[in-house]
Order: C-alpha cells, then structure tokens, then sequence
C-alpha cells in the first residue's frame, strides 16, 4: 500500500512564501551523481558535472557500493565535490541521501554513465521561476565509446508550456519526461515528497518525482538537447530483446507510481479527467505481454477487451493526430497480427536496443512522427533512469 506524507496544513499554507525563499536570483544548483559499478564511465559524469557554464554549482557524490574501484576515481577529484561512500541501499536509497546532503536550491540527479551539456545548470536557471517544480531538457541518446545514436528524449514536436502539460497530466494521468539525467528539481518540491519510501520505490525515483511534478507547480519544458543519455553493454537498454519479464516488472513499477500519483492528485484536488490505468501507456505494454507471455498477463486479460479500452483511451495532448494515428497503427499491429510480426513491432517500438541502425536514420531523416513512435515512453520499458539495471535507465 502507497504510504503518502502528509504536508501539515501550515505547510500547505505557507508555501508560496517557501517557494520564494527557496528561489534566489542565482540560485546555487546541486548536481547530484548516483553511482554503482560505473568507473568506466564516471569521470565522464563528474568532469560535465564540474565543467558548467553556470558558476553556483555544487556536485555531491553518491557511490552506492560499487565494488569495481570506483571510489578511487572519486578520491581523485579531491575537494571537487562532496562525496558519500555508502553501503549498497538501491538506488532510491543513493537517491535520498543525495538530497540530504544537497544545500541547492535546484537540485540535478545526474546518473554515472550519462553527462551534461556544459550549459545545462545555466539553461535551467535562466528559465527558473518561483513556481515551477521542475524544469526538463532534451537527452541526445549516445552509445558506449560516446557516439551519437540518433534519438532524442523526450522526443515530443512540439515543445510542451506548463498549461499544456497540466492538461495532458488532467486528460491521461501523463506527460512526456525525459529520464533520470534531464531533470532540475525545485529544493522546495523535493521537501514535499523526500525520502521516498525505499520499500514502496527501491529503484528508478525519478519516474516518482516526474510524474507528480505537475501537481506541486509548473513544469518547464527546455527545447533544447542538454544532456546525454548512454545506451550501454551494462545498462537494460541495450538488449536486443523485448522481454515479457521485463514489461512485466515495468508494470509493476509504474503501477506503484500511479497508485501514488492519484493519492497526491486526490489530497491535493487536482481533477483527473480520465484514469491514468486506461491510458495508451498501459494498454500497450498490457497488449504486448498478453501477446508475448499470455501467462504473464493480467488474470482474465483479453486483447479484445484491451483492444475496446484503447478506442475509449483518452487521446494523448501533446502528440499530433499524425503521431496518434502512428501509435494506435502499431497497437493494432500487436493486437491482431500473427505472434511473430507482433512481436517484432512491439519490440521496435518499446525496446531500443533492437532497432536497427536505419531506424535511427530514418529518426532524423523523417520527422517528428517516425521520431515520436520510436521513442516509445517517458521512461523505456528497459529501465536505463540509475546506476543500477542489470547490474544488481520517452509514452
């Protein structure tokens, strides 16, 4: 069962005045990089991390007890940043004391493998206002040695205002978010909601954090590529595979964010429209395992019965009725289509790691509604949003 923190009314009161506080005009941004067994790439993380354009920046340094020398990595950068060298707790846990440890009052959560554009502290600050909860930039997708995939996440056309958001989070329970790397967090939000419940969350927080964002203030979308999100051998995201266990657990998890969700949505009376459970999010990943593992589905599931809730399913606002008409197409691919064909189109369009590289081209090459069936979701069914997948990551 969801366990919800109750802000006390004061608080609740009070808090237009805290967010005041918590914003000065140069406000200081804590990076705060999470680590497990990423020393390969970890002086990567840390030298964007040290390299921002924007001077009131703090770097904090979680390792989670990775066992593969990477705290030696850490020594070298000396009095740099503010390290914390804590026993293996999972990644919520490295999340938690990440923040405890923070002063800013925009905080980052910068996975090990990924990176920062040099002006991503600055980019965010300079579109930061009092009442925003969180701000999010673009991810270029970049492989291994550091070269560039194609894909961008979020991979929305048309970049997203706060109103727009509000209402697509009103009509489907959504809205399109990048993964962990991409997102500026106001101090004053964070306070609302941390720490989070390491039994009911003990991985990938950060799909916590974004989803009820837009309940707490506006969230701002940044047109802009600011980041980079690595696709890696060590990272679920490489899989070549779309495998039923791991949509199931997919599931499961964004099952837990959404009973959360709507608990904070009922306290905080934000109207839904529609429930987020009927969504094309979940109907999709529900097809696909149906067709996939029909034993790992849900007990009495039926694609027929899948296939009336998506005629029903509360139209997506911030996809273009092109890119609507491309995601239902391929819905109805895995629905009917022989279980091979199936399978392999929910496979291109939930599992990156399988796409040939063409696919990529033809991401740049043929806008934005090709682009957008491609990015499958704000976080991909192989979870890349932490330092942890198969170690232990755009709807």
């Amino acid at each position: 069962m969801t366990t919800i923190t109750h802000t006390p009314a004061s608080q609740i009161k009070n808090r237009e005045r805290t967010r005041e506080h918590h914003t000065s005009r140069e406000p200081v941004v804590s990076i705060v990089i999470i680590s497990y067994n990423y020393k390969r790439y970890l002086p990567f993380a840390v030298a964007s991390a040290l390299g921002q354009t924007y001077s009131r920046v703090e770097i904090v340094l979680v390792d989670d007890g990775s066992t593969d020398g990477s705290r030696e990595v850490i020594a070298s950068f000396g009095d740099r940043l503010k390290p914390c060298l804590k026993a293996n707790g999972g990644e919520t846990s490295a999340n938690n004391t990440g923040f405890a440890m923070s002063t800013g009052e925009i905080i980052m959560f910068l996975d090990a493998d990924d990176a920062l554009h040099p002006k991503a502290a600055e980019e965010i600050v300079a579109h930061w206002r009092p009442e925003v909860a969180k701000a999010q930039f673009r991810l270029a997708t970049i492989d291994e040695e550091g070269g560039f995939i194609g894909a961008v996440v979020p991979s929305c056309a048309a970049i997203a205002t706060p109103e727009d958001i509000r209402l697509s989070v009103r009509a489907t329970g959504f809205y399109g978010w990048p993964p962990t790397s991409g997102n500026g967090y106001a101090r004053w939000f964070l306070e609302e909601i941390m720490p989070l419940p390491i039994g009911e969350f003990p991985d990938a927080p950060d799909g916590v954090l974004n989803a009820v964002a837009p309940l707490y203030g506006d969230v701002i979308a940044i047109d802009q590529v600011l980041g980079y999100y690595r696709i890696h051998g060590a990272n679920a995201l490489a899989s070549r595979q779309l495998g039923a266990k791991d949509i199931q657990r997919e599931l499961a998890m964004r099952t837990r964010e959404t009973r959360y969700f709507l608990s904070c949505a009922a306290r905080l009376g934000f109207a839904l429209k529609a429930n987020p459970f009927d969504s094309m999010w979940f109907l999709e990943r529900r097809m696909a395992l149906l067709r996939l593992a029909p034993s790992l589905a849900g007990k009495g599931e039926s694609k027929w019965d899948l296939l009336s809730r998506a005629f029903r399913s509360p139209a997506p606002t911030d996809r273009s009725l092109f890119t609507r008409c491309i995601l239902f197409i391929s819905f109805l691919i895995v629905a009917l289509a022989p279980r091979r064909l199936a399978n392999r189109v929910a496979e291109l369009r939930l599992a990156p790691g399988s796409r040939p590289k063409f696919f990529n081209f033809a991401l740049r090459q043929f806008g934005s509604g090709v682009h957008t069936w491609l990015s499958a979701s704000p976080q991909p069914v192989f979870q890349a949003s932490g330092a942890r997948t198969s170690d232990s990551g755009a709807r």
